[in-house]
């Protein structure tokens, strides 16, 4: 028989590509302000050009761009870029496509993180580190799922299953109602499934060890969730704020959680 855990308590926007030092040097080139930074690279602070969808410069004046500060829907990465740093683009709010090169070999942590506007992430062919599927962001050899735009509207996705990380993937996501987990996932890590509003159920799939701290936080309408045997670990915010959970349903062969294993 199953046992259920019990529950009681359970500027413009700044969009950064890399890290920029404090600006020396305000100027206009063209259609394009920007500042000169003291480390003599630039940093576009606004465009003022017509059209919405926009390839970055990767110079300006003769000196390199590391950042850039406006607001925009469609964004080309050029050419020649190799990393995005974490946050890069966190907070533009308007943003609605994205257009990845293939020299682009790293992508930082909460890239996309609060782009509420944003349906698909394209990603050239040629890209040997990452990869695009119907305009989610993988890794190339499919293992991780690295991004899942918010502003796709599936009630329900199902995670493909070579796939074995997802952390933080799906964080704010207000359109999904049920996620299949593949089965080859071993960790639900920090805030993956954070402040996924619509999300009502999940299973668990055998062979997750870990649930991350926050990993379902403000899940509203999570009712269910099942606890497989593998599980070994669930951090005690992992289900912070997720006020109509009904239970988490453990598996009879669980060792290391029974029904009273939460307070809420």
């Amino acid at each position: 028989m199953k046992r259920f855990i019990k529950l009681f308590a359970l500027p413009l926007f700044l969009c950064v590509l890399g890290i920029s030092s404090s600006p020396a040097e305000a100027a206009t080139n063209g259609d394009y302000q920007y500042e000169l930074l003291t480390d003599k690279t630039i940093e576009i602070t606004d465009y003022t050009g017509k059209t919405s969808e926009l390839t970055i410069p990767t110079e300006i004046a003769g000196m390199k761009v590391t950042s850039k500060r406006y607001l925009l829907t469609d964004v080309v990465i050029p050419e020649g870029i190799t990393n995005i740093s974490s946050l890069a683009f966190s907070g533009c709010s308007s943003l609605r496509y994205i257009s990845i090169p293939s020299s682009v070999t790293s992508i930082g942590y909460e890239v996309f993180k609060s782009c509420e506007q944003l349906i698909r992430i394209n990603v050239d062919i040629r890209n040997s580190s990452f990869q695009s599927f119907d305009g989610v962001l993988y890794s190339k050899d499919s293992k991780r799922l690295l991004y899942y735009p918010l502003a796709r509207t599936d009630t329900t996705y199902i995670i493909p299953e070579n796939v074995i990380n997802i952390d933080g993937a799906f964080a704010g996501n207000n359109h999904l109602v049920n996620i299949v987990l593949s089965k080859n996932i071993k960790t639900i890590g920090p805030n993956t499934f954070g402040f996924c509003s619509e999300l009502v159920n999940i299973e668990i799939p055998e062979g997750v060890t870990t649930i991350a701290e926050g990993a379902f936080n403000n899940c509203y309408k999570l009712l269910t969730v099942y606890i497989p045997s593998t599980v070994t670990s669930i951090a005690t915010d992992a289900f912070q704020n997720c006020y109509n959970l009904v239970g988490l349903q453990v598996a009879y062969n669980n060792s290391n959680y029974f029904s009273d294993s939460f307070i809420k």
